[in-house]
């Protein structure tokens, strides 16, 4: 074998060879890459969608259960005393169950001493109902002292109890959308994010016989619509009368109020 053979024999690739090469490596890593980012995508929008289910799920339920609340433990003159909009309500519930009847005319008075307050701790107001017209007379409560021989509540300002007044004791709930939030306050208390992307919430009420009301001594139910949308928007997506990039999905249930019924 003669040197010129040799030398042949130990050349490389060619320059096209490797062009080749690198073509077709490039080719193979851009078609991993977007496979890849297809796959990444896809995952992130099932997530996304996920989420979108679950907080219009959880707000729906938490919006119901509230309002099944409403006038709970409490007369039902008294359950005018409730606010209600498009999307926020406003309402008393008796959520430790304090109820006292008083046995003698208290004449302002501060306080209210009774044999068990426990139902009343915790609760801000003290709503009377007077045994002569069925009124309803509003007080806040300082304090309720269960520690002592006497049970007391403390109130803010002085008031008359005629001898069988009815005292129960209650709660503000608020439940209003802010933004695309869900929020939850109680006495005018510090919110909490019950849901977020929540870009619609509706309530409509209706009386017995199905009839739209605004007015509350004839609520018998409330339609609850609510929609929630994805956290990111996706520019590719053009949800129907929107186009702004964003998935929603529509929940709606129909409750009672049973504490009227």
């Amino acid at each position: 074998m003669d040197a010129g053979q040799t030398l042949r024999n130990e050349n490389g690739f060619t320059l096209v060879e490797l062009l080749i090469a690198i073509t077709i490596s490039f080719v193979a890593i851009l078609g991993a890459y977007k496979m890849f980012s297809t796959g990444l995508r896809s995952y992130n929008l099932q997530t996304q969608v996920t989420q979108m289910h679950q907080d219009a799920t959880y707000a729906i339920k938490k919006i119901s259960e509230g309002l099944m609340q409403a006038g709970s433990d409490l007369p039902p003159y008294n359950c005018q005393l409730i606010f209600s909009d498009v999307d926020s309500v406003c309402f008393f519930a008796n959520q430790g169950g304090g109820t006292y009847t008083v046995p003698a005319t208290l004449t302002s008075v501060n306080f209210i001493a009774l044999t068990n307050g426990a139902g009343f701790k915790g609760q801000n107001y003290l709503l009377a109902q007077s045994p002569l017209d069925s009124s309803v007379t509003q007080y806040t409560i300082t304090t309720v002292d269960t520690n002592s021989v006497q049970d007391t509540i403390h109130l803010s300002t002085s008031g008359t109890f005629t001898v069988g007044t009815t005292i129960y004791a209650a709660n503000k709930l608020y439940y209003y959308k802010s933004g695309t939030n869900l929020l939850y306050n109680i006495n005018s208390g510090t919110p909490v994010v019950l849901a977020e992307n929540i870009d619609s919430l509706n309530l409509t009420y209706y009386t017995k016989t199905h009839a739209a009301t605004t007015t509350w001594s004839q609520y018998y139910s409330v339609l609850i619509y609510i929609r929630a949308r994805t956290s990111v928007a996706d520019p590719r997506y053009k949800y129907p009368g929107i186009n702004d990039g964003y998935r929603r999905v529509p929940m709606s249930i129909e409750v009672r109020f049973r504490n009227k019924l």
